[in-house]
């Protein structure tokens, strides 16, 4: 048995990396997209389901720089396998929760070991890349999309004859496969010693820098006007009439559209230019918006969910290979840090708990409509940066190829 492991985990290692990322984001599609309805269900009101999802993600530039030292020091693969233990027992506690405060309480823990998976991830497999020279980044990352596509419309179906409380169970069972992959199979020391470090000093020395500064707070506007077309999603169709298969369906379709256009996009980046490309992807955000605002029929909304894919593929792609041209190529790790802080941190949490409060008083059409707005507001800020900046803030367009760091 020994030996027949010996030889799996020395001959498919570019397998077993795909399998991470396939176990690891196909267990978070079997409940995150169906967690805020189980909220609801279980009596919590807007603002509470709001403050629960800002809270946990108020936290994550700072769990990502806590879990990522460790693993500097450590290796990628023994941080990620406790991180990934934890996460089972933490998984079965949630839904015995009842109060706004313990559920809280208890989503701020989750997001203290979950947040660091997606970077630990990442970090493991573009060592492997280096080191081993077999596959690439892209085509191994895509194996979490297909996961989370693939949970998403079966937990959808199974929904439909089934307690919505057994999510978690699924999602239990999914994380037992994740952490067995991780600790058994994954062979060797993954710490890359040559991979740059963040460092504190260089927060000063960025944010001084009036192009850095200002894409940064572009990115924190944006953070918040996209927040209703990511987890919110799911009260959206529920408003609308929407089943939990739609919402499955719904939320697989997103990842499924970001499968191909993450390596179009690539190419497009080096074609036109990372702004035009954040810019083109904005305008097609805000027309997603609308549209979810004016739709009442949730199989015929179920159609935006295909531009996810520029909403969220273009965009990543663009920002981060944008942000590395702006940033010395030895504190790229610090850029990076920043862009998690002021997009997916400040940003998305002021919109998770902007979007709880007036789902309470408008709902989820209302307030697709009113992020849409948002988004014009940001094209025409992101519009004059890059008539400022675009051209002479660039100090140098060498740049990694940028699927290395999404």
């Amino acid at each position: 048995m020994n030996r027949h492991l010996s030889y799996f985990t020395r001959s498919n290692q570019t397998v077993v990396m795909g399998a991470i990322y396939f176990f690891g984001y196909g267990s978070l599609g079997t409940w995150l997209g169906f967690f805020n309805l189980f909220l609801e269900q279980r009596g919590f009101s807007g603002k509470e389901i709001g403050l629960i999802l800002g809270g946990q993600q108020a936290i994550l530039f700072f769990v990502v720089l806590f879990w990522g030292l460790l693993a500097d020091r450590y290796g990628n693969k023994s941080i990620l396998g406790i991180v990934a233990f934890l996460s089972l027992f933490i998984i079965n506690a949630i839904p015995l929760q009842y109060s706004f405060v313990a559920m809280l309480l208890m989503m701020l823990g989750w997001a203290f070991v979950s947040h660091a998976q997606g970077t630990l991830m990442d970090s493991l497999v573009v060592s492997y890349v280096k080191r081993s020279g077999k596959s690439s980044f892209g085509a191994i990352r895509v194996w979490g999309s297909v996961g989370w596509a693939m949970t998403n419309f079966l937990v959808g179906y199974y929904l439909k004859s089934h307690a919505l409380t057994d999510i978690f169970a699924l999602a239990f069972w999914g994380m037992v496969i994740y952490f067995i992959v991780i600790t058994f199979f994954v062979r060797g020391q993954e710490r890359d010693p040559q991979q740059p470090k963040f460092a504190w000093v260089q927060f000063r020395t960025l944010l001084q820098k009036k192009s850095i500064l200002f894409f940064l707070l572009i990115l924190f506007l944006y953070g918040i006007c996209v927040t209703p077309i990511n987890l919110f999603l799911n009260l959206y169709f529920k408003e609308l009439g929407g089943d939990y298969q739609i919402v499955g369906t719904a939320f697989g379709l997103n990842a499924l559209s970001e499968i191909p256009l993450f390596f179009l996009a690539v190419s497009l980046v080096k074609r036109f230019g990372p702004l035009r490309i954040i810019i083109f992807s904005m305008f097609v955000t805000m027309l997603r918006l609308l549209g979810y605002g004016q739709i009442s029929d949730p199989h015929v909304a179920l159609i935006l969910s295909g531009l996810n894919g520029i909403s969220f593929s273009f965009f990543w792609v663009a920002t981060v290979d944008y942000l590395h041209k702006l940033v010395p190529e030895e504190w790229r790790a610090t850029g990076q840090a920043l862009l998690w802080a002021f997009h997916l941190g400040a940003g998305v949490t002021v919109g998770n708990i902007l979007i709880g409060y007036l789902y309470d008083f408008i709902g989820m059409r209302a307030v697709m409509t009113f992020d849409a707005g948002l988004v014009l507001l940001v094209l025409v800020f992101v519009t004059g940066y890059s008539k400022k900046y675009g051209s002479n803030s660039i100090a140098s367009a060498e740049g990694t190829h940028p699927r290395g760091m999404v």
